[in-house]
């Protein structure tokens, strides 16, 4: 998800400030990302809209 969001936004470490690290930043390997919970809300609307949901 983060290579995703990392290309959708230019390259590798351009989506930083989409996602969030929770906890510790060391190590690198164990670290773990959260997408910020507006982003998360934007991304499940549109995905939702796109797959011709009725109200």
């Amino acid at each position: 998800m983060i290579a995703a969001i990392d290309a959708a936004a230019g390259g590798p470490g351009e989506g930083r400030g989409y996602y969030v690290v929770n906890g510790s930043l060391y190590p690198v390997e164990s670290r773990d990302y959260h997408l910020r919970e507006d982003v998360a809300q934007a991304v499940l609307e549109a995905e939702g809209s796109s797959v011709g949901v009725t109200a």
